[in-house]
């Protein structure tokens, strides 16, 4: 109800009281959809900011105000210096204006998402604040005041609807009329309510309430008021500081609520295909029987095959078995075996995945519980920045050639293609950074930037081996084997196509494939 008309009656009129006489000594945004203007009296100071965001329009009033230095213009600059003559409210409209020296005319227009601030010259408009609603130019000030027939006669025609008598009647009046029993009384008892309502809207005090979490400003007392002011000037800043400081606190917390709830559907994701997976290992494939069997089949196997159907002599059953056609028949089998070891270590390391997966599942739960609980914007961002929140966010950088992405301050650069690669590692990497590549697989090469002094920590191997697995032909495997080492083991062969390497030296870490984005 705070551009309601019966409040902008009230507000204007006592700012007429206040400012007339007053000058205008600057007029400024600072922000997208904010005007403030400063007005001045010998050494005293009142300022006026009109907030007219789409989703939220309001004004208040300051005796002082803080222009920031950077990223500020001036707007009206007709009416610089202007003494305001007057200040006139529009019959039953949601407009009021300041009336200038020159025949300038401010117009104050509250339409909620169409509210706007408009300068005329005499009836012609020569200025707006926001631009884009076209049609404004076109409002004539002459015909703003509203003659609007309150009397019974009219409230009977309407129906006894007090909405069509008076469009003025708002959800708030609406509200307040149902609580004292509109719908249930007869046709003169509702017209008695409907006028002592307009009474009190005439004498009224002003409430801030609760309204879904959101503070609500109304002229009548609604019986669930939690700050009642007699000034209006004073009640609707109240309203607006306080309807903030809960929007924005309303706006970070479900948007790390989402954020986190997010992360708790893609772990439990993780988790489903990660058990599946280990199911499989443990259930449906042994490579080292695979191997056993291909080894005491020897004779049987011939070079270039690429299947051989044998005696599974531990299940007696017949199995096909996939062959390299390029492998000798012991190399194939040294291939099981070697995949047997991996095997081993897979199901170890997807176990200890899983468990950590549900332990961060379990702990981002206990997080989402303390955020409901929070109700002050700044203790919010404390417990953001305490639980690292905002440092679960992956940042992706430009970088000329590579891919780029930032992780706990350190660098990780991703290669494009074979010959990008290749420059990448060669070129681009020093001897102290770590590389990364997904094992056994096409895919690109990764580095971390070295930092003089500092290890690199866990949390940022584990996002680079993320994405070398998922920038390769591993991508779509719920868990992929990723080497790395420092890229001082890393060598170039010799006539060999660009970004085939060998390394010294190796390390293998089992990671879900990930992009940053």
């Amino acid at each position: 109800m705070h551009n309601n008309y019966f409040f902008l009656k009230k507000l204007s009129n006592a700012l007429r009281q206040k400012i007339n006489g007053w000058k205008i000594g600057e007029c400024f945004s600072q922000n997208k959809n904010e005007l403030i203007i400063g007005l001045y009296s010998n050494e005293e100071q009142f300022y006026i900011k009109a907030d007219q965001n789409p989703n939220f329009s309001c004004l208040s009033f300051y005796d002082s105000f803080s222009r920031a230095k950077k990223n500020s213009i001036d707007l009206f600059p007709q009416i610089f210096n202007m003494e305001v003559k007057d200040v006139i409210q529009y019959l039953y409209e949601r407009a009021f204006c300041l009336v200038l020296e020159n025949q300038l005319t401010l117009l104050f227009k509250l339409y909620g998402n169409f509210s706007n601030i408009l300068l005329y010259k005499k009836n012609t408009c020569i200025d707006v604040f926001k631009h884009h609603l076209n049609d404004e130019v076109k409002i004539n000030l002459s015909e703003l005041h509203r003659n609007i027939n309150i009397t019974k006669t009219a409230f009977f025609q309407s129906g006894a609807d007090p909405k069509q008598l008076l469009s003025s009647f708002d959800n708030t009046v609406n509200i307040y009329l149902e609580k004292q029993g509109f719908s249930s009384l007869g046709k003169m008892a509702k017209w008695d309510l409907v006028l002592n309502t307009l009474k009190n809207l005439e004498n009224p005090s002003y409430y801030i309430m609760n309204v879904n979490d959101l503070p609500k400003f109304s002229l009548l007392d609604n019986g669930d008021f939690f700050k009642k002011y007699k000034d209006p000037i004073i009640a609707v800043t109240k309203f607006y500081l306080e309807h903030q400081k809960k929007y924005w606190l309303l706006y970070e917390k479900q948007k790390i609520i989402k954020s986190l709830s997010v992360k708790i559907r893609k772990t439990a994701s993780y988790i489903k295909k990660a058990e599946k997976k280990l199911d499989e290992l443990q259930n449906f494939i042994d490579y080292r029987q695979t191997a056993d069997i291909l080894m005491a089949n020897l004779h049987r196997v011939r070079q270039g095959n690429s299947s051989v159907e044998l005696l599974d002599f531990y299940n007696n059953v017949s199995i096909k078995i996939k062959l390299n056609p390029k492998f000798s028949p012991q190399k194939n089998a040294e291939h099981y075996y070697r995949k047997s070891k991996n095997q081993k270590i897979e199901i170890k390391t997807i176990q200890k995945n899983v468990e950590q997966k549900k332990e961060r599942i379990h702990t981002t739960q206990k997080l989402l519980q303390q955020i409901e609980s929070i109700d002050n914007l700044k203790l919010l961002r404390l417990f953001k920045k305490e639980h690292r929140i905002e440092g679960e966010n992956k940042t992706k950088i430009e970088h000329p050639g590579f891919k780029s992405f930032d992780h706990l301050g350190f660098k990780i650069l991703v290669g494009r293609n074979a010959r990008n690669n290749e420059d990448l590692t060669f070129e681009i990497g020093y001897k102290d950074d770590l590389w990364l590549h997904a094992k056994d697989v096409s895919g690109s090469h990764v580095l971390i930037k070295y930092q003089a002094g500092k290890n690199f920590p866990k949390p940022v191997i584990e996002k680079a081996a993320q994405l070398a697995a998922y920038y390769s032909k591993n991508r779509n495997a719920s868990i992929c084997p990723v080497i790395y080492t420092e890229k001082k083991y890393v060598r170039k062969l010799k006539g060999a196509l660009p970004g085939v390497v060998r390394l010294d030296k190796e390390n293998v870490l089992f990671i879900e494939p990930a992009d940053f984005s």
